[in-house]
């Protein structure tokens, strides 16, 4: 089982190509792993979302969304991450 005590952070990054190559990646070598998505613009900022009270304009939503994969520390050190 894979928590946060046992666990290590071999991913985290913008680029959804990355993150489902490293997806591919741990799969083939039978890795489980945990993933979290993260949207910048919907964090809180005072009276609302930071998209709905500061806009979109300027923002490249390709860069809008934060991924991270965790895997088990066992395995990090097998796979040499």
């Amino acid at each position: 089982m894979i928590t946060f005590f046992n666990s290590k952070t071999v991913f985290t990054g913008t680029d959804l190509r990355e993150f489902n190559e490293m997806r591919e990646f741990l799969k083939q070598n039978g890795v489980k792993y945990k993933y979290k998505v993260n949207s910048q613009s919907g964090r809180w900022a005072g009276g609302g979302t930071h998209r709905g009270v500061h806009g979109s304009i300027g923002i490249r939503m390709e860069h809008d969304k934060m991924y991270e994969i965790r895997i088990h520390e066992k395995d990090a050190e097998r796979l040499g991450l």
